[in-house]
């Protein structure tokens, strides 16, 4: 199927397509110029089609796009040399026009690529429509929570109370919130419902003591879900958050005050996760309004002549509040734990640096991880990652995508995700070990 021929090809801004297979492209230095476009066919199939690349960068970074008839990317993957070759699929959403590939290297770097192919096929129906079959024993052993919530508060489904002020809702929101009010919580009404089947099965799958870490912890939201379903099921827990966030961090120590979690079961560390322990420069701020703050490279600052940044702990970034924290590796925030149930991530781009600086420690100590996703490119050199250790993928939803969630034989609902979510199982530590 020929609907992106690289024999059609659009050459933008000055740059160099050489080459009759694998075609060479050479961008121009600017950020974000599109170098090749490859236009649909005229006669564009009606039925659902996957687009598959298949791609070596070489030098910098290209990005891998699909525009649509306005001119908006409708969806873009980063490739850069140390992908190595890539193939890439991707079903085209409505409203295709071409496929275009671009410069995304900063600092005035010309990029390069070599591209062996641009093919269609027609899409199955499950990468169309994409499912997710939940087993509802998964619920089983846990009482749902219902009853009256006092002013100023929400409360989960096991449970929890959360105090308002923790997000930055409407006024609408917060005036129904600013009274008591009869609730009875749904687990399958937006995309957290692959953070909550996840951490219910790691807590089912326990022993006597569920395990539980979570790095970018905000407000200890998946950690006292952890304590009140183990406590559900009859079981101690052992409980590591680590935030950076300041603001985040004092509101997960009230959250763990005001729901009676056990401080002597847990450890909270206000910290940044990352690949090594040290110090690292934060972004901060905007607490409600915000919860995707990550590090900034030391390198990224210095390129950007941030003033002050050599002696300051505080600087302005971008626009963006910057504090110099500690940085703990996994090593550290495992600590003496021994096997871990389950770990939580949510860090804004960090996830590969952390996972992939101890595999060993993984493969020994941690049975599940459950992965919050930001970009294409992690997604894919997470899957290469996880599945080079032979661990088992037990869900796997991209970035910014609409997925059929079904639980049981109940009609299945339409749960639409932006974060990208990765679930990996250890298979090979076996679930009888004893702490």
């Amino acid at each position: 199927m020929d609907l992106f021929s690289l024999r059609r090809q659009v050459v933008h801004n000055g740059a160099i397509v050489r080459g009759e297979g694998p075609w060479e492209v050479l961008t121009t230095p600017e950020q974000w110029a599109y170098a090749l476009e490859l236009p649909a066919a005229s006669d564009t199939p009606t039925s659902p089609l996957v687009v598959r690349f298949d791609v070596t960068v070489t030098k910098g970074a290209v990005g891998v796009a699909a525009l649509g008839h306005d001119g908006s990317i409708l969806f873009e993957d980063e490739c850069v040399p140390a992908d190595g070759r890539m193939v890439i699929e991707h079903v085209l959403p409505l409203g295709y026009r071409s496929i275009v590939f671009r410069n995304r290297a900063a600092g005035g770097v010309c990029s390069s690529a070599l591209i062996e192919s641009v093919q269609t096929r027609e899409a199955t129906a499950n990468e169309v429509r994409p499912e997710i079959v939940i087993d509802p024993g998964v619920f089983a052993p846990y009482k749902p929570w219902t009853g009256t919530t006092p002013a100023g508060y929400t409360t989960g489904w096991l449970g929890v109370r959360t105090r308002a002020d923790v997000l930055a809702y409407s006024a609408e929101c917060l005036a129904a919130y600013n009274r008591e009010r009869l609730e009875v919580p749904d687990l399958l009404d937006s995309e957290n419902v692959l953070d909550w089947v996840p951490l219910l099965e790691a807590v089912n799958a326990a022993r006597h003591t569920f395990v539980m870490i979570a790095l970018g912890a905000g407000w200890g939201r998946w950690l006292s879900v952890g304590a009140f379903a183990s406590e559900q099921t009859g079981r101690e827990y052992r409980l590591v958050g680590v935030e950076a966030e300041p603001q985040h961090f004092e509101w997960m120590e009230r959250h763990f005050h005001e729901n009676n979690l056990k401080r002597e079961w847990s450890r909270l560390i206000c910290a940044a996760a990352s690949g090594r322990s040290g110090t690292c420069w934060f972004q901060v701020g905007n607490a409600a309004a915000w919860y995707g703050q990550s590090i900034v490279s030391d390198d990224e600052v210095a390129q950007a002549g941030t003033d002050g940044a050599q002696v300051a702990s505080e600087i302005e970034h971008m626009g963006i509040r910057l504090r110099r924290v500690r940085a703990v590796d996994m090593e550290e925030i495992i600590g003496d734990l021994g096997i871990v149930d389950y770990i939580h991530l949510d860090i804004q781009g960090s996830e590969l640096d952390v996972l992939s600086a101890r595999p060993d420690l993984l493969q020994a100590r941690v049975k599940m991880i459950n992965i919050g996703t930001h970009s294409e490119r992690i997604e894919r050199r997470l899957r290469q990652y996880f599945g080079a250790l032979g661990w088992t993928c037990r869900y796997d939803v991209p970035l910014k995508t609409k997925v059929l969630i079904r639980c049981g034989g109940e009609a299945s609902r339409e749960v639409e995700f932006g974060d990208g979510v990765q679930v990996w199982r250890n298979v090979t530590l076996k679930s009888e070990i004893s702490r």
